[in-house]
């Protein structure tokens, strides 16, 4: 009995938690305006993952899509549809061992020179050591009966090149996920997921870049 008590009790903790988006530093969405008429071009998508515990990181660290959102293909491939003037796309994922790779530098020096735009992504999460700490402590403390909310901050800072390498124009969005953990807040884990409100948040990002260089013809070839 106090085996599957203890079980009980293990999964509770686990899962006793609820995600929220806040998402109020997100601007609305433009207007989408279809560049159905415009040239088709070819574009080499740069994406570079990052994360930093504030207080405890000195630097940003390098790490893959995957590990920000599992379904990174699946989230991406959705958002890249917002183009309508896109005929092919490529990615290239930047890691933190392309430092000791030349051949990856290369690769990615000559998909740039092969497509007409290269988008350079960036997408930072940042967490805060002090606040996580103290947060694990009361959780702990109190056997999680004192709520604590958890702040993840996301940011995604996207910059367009021609073929040329020159610098078009920067787009940024932020969002912010705040996840409370307590035993009783297993009753809302099936309705607030961290991992759903977390791919809510990425796409959420990508698309209104992407709809911000769809509306403002940014892909065009002059």
């Amino acid at each position: 009995m106090k085996r599957w008590v203890g079980l009980f009790l293990a999964v509770v903790f686990v899962i006793g938690c609820a995600s929220f988006r806040q998402n109020d530093s997100v601007p609305a969405p433009v207007a989408e305006r279809s560049n159905a008429g415009a040239a088709k071009v070819n574009v080499l998508f740069v994406f570079t993952h990052t994360k930093q515990m504030i207080g405890y990181d000195t630097i940003p660290k390098i790490i893959t899509a995957q590990e920000v959102v599992p379904a990174f293909n699946d989230i991406f491939s959705n958002a890249v549809k917002t183009f309508s003037n896109v005929a092919n796309y490529a990615i290239f994922n930047e890691s933190a061992f392309d430092v000791n790779m030349p051949a990856r530098r290369k690769e990615k020096a000559d998909l740039k020179a092969a497509n007409d735009f290269a988008v350079d992504i960036n997408v930072k999460t940042t967490e805060s050591f002090p606040r996580t700490f103290i947060g694990g402590f009361v959780t702990l403390g109190s056997i999680t009966l004192i709520p604590f909310p958890y702040v993840t901050n996301y940011e995604a800072v996207a910059t367009i090149y021609d073929a040329k390498g020159n610098a078009l124009k920067s787009y940024t969005q932020k969002d912010q996920i705040k996840t409370w953990v307590q035993a009783f807040l297993v009753f809302y884990y099936p309705f607030h997921p961290q991992e759903r409100v977390r791919e809510e948040v990425y796409l959420g990002m990508l698309r209104n870049i992407f709809l911000q260089m769809e509306a403002e013809g940014i892909l065009n070839k002059q």
